[in-house]
């Protein structure tokens, strides 16, 4: 008997032609199952034999996959029908989807990743084999992902389909935003970091490398700019994400034009420049603090 994951309620699934009498486990003492396809289309048998004999598929791969050393047996997961069915205060046999899809997210999706950019923009890949294809990597350096050496890659943060989705009492599955950006903050290789143009467009990159891949520039001219020494690369100014992004209510963070303006006027401030004789008579140019005390003035005013 098939049985389609149609909501007939809002959280139970009444099997319509079931028969207590007939398909109860314990009315047989046997231990009915089901087999599971991709699609959450579920198919129950009385027993583990009547399964294999009606489908072929192979006894002590049924058997080893109840077990769990097993997660699929021809492209199905299968599970006890008391894992997965609850009785009715009227009799009634009920299927639970949610923990269809559970046991679907454990056992057919157990290599699906979620690649997150820098922006929490976000695709689902099932396999290693997609993830490597999608963002143009060597399917060897994506192996590191999954074995948890790394955890980003290609600019984007790598995690398990289980940490970002929430599955509801119908089976279906949702991403949350909120999940999405509490593992880029707790999660980050580098600080993410903005290019912004005199007008105040930017663009962001989730770290240096991936700044330096697309703007062509070295890593010792991007630190010079960071640190101070210069003010400018390729015609950009760098912030960290924190200097120009503000937090919005759903805690999701979005870039500021005007805290990202304030900087760069800050930055193009012209310098004071003052110079007064050290201790070995050297000509040196004074410290900030040294100007506002030579001004009279304290170094906070």
């Amino acid at each position: 008997m098939k049985i389609p994951p149609i909501a007939l309620n809002m959280y139970k699934y009444p099997l319509k032609s079931a028969n207590i009498a007939q398909v109860s486990s314990v009315s047989f003492g046997k231990e009915a199952v089901y087999r599971i396809d991709k699609d959450m289309n579920c198919e129950r048998f009385e027993s583990l034999a009547d399964m294999s004999a009606k489908t072929g598929m192979n006894l002590p791969l049924i058997n080893a996959s109840l077990a769990g050393r097993v997660n699929m047996v021809d492209n199905y997961v299968v599970a006890y029908a008391r894992d997965l069915e609850k009785i009715g205060a009227n009799g009634t046999l009920y299927f639970d989807m949610q923990k269809v899809a559970r046991l679907l997210q454990k056992k057919a999706y157990p290599k699906a990743v979620y690649a997150i950019d820098v922006n929490g923009k976000y695709k689902k890949y099932l396999d290693r084999e997609a993830l490597a294809k999608g963002l143009g990597r060597k399917e060897v350096s994506i192996a590191e992902v999954y074995d948890g050496e790394v955890k980003t890659i290609a600019g984007h943060t790598i995690v398990k389909a289980s940490k970002v989705e929430t599955i509801m009492q119908d089976g279906s599955i949702i991403v949350e935003s909120k999940k999405i950006q509490q593992i880029l903050s707790s999660n980050p290789i580098e600080t993410a970091l903005y290019a912004v143009d005199e007008a105040g467009k930017q663009m962001k990159f989730a770290n240096q490398t991936a700044l330096i891949e697309e703007l062509g520039c070295s890593r010792v001219s991007v630190y010079n700019v960071l640190s101070g020494k210069t003010k400018k690369i390729k015609g950009y100014y760098l912030f960290s994400a924190d200097d120009v992004e503000i937090k919005k209510k759903d805690g999701t963070r979005q870039y500021d034009k005007k805290k990202a303006m304030k900087l760069i006027a800050k930055l193009n401030e012209p310098e004071i420049i003052a110079y007064k004789f050290d201790e070995n008579g050297r000509y040196v140019k004074c410290t900030p603090e040294e100007i506002a005390q030579m001004s009279g003035l304290k170094g906070n005013d």
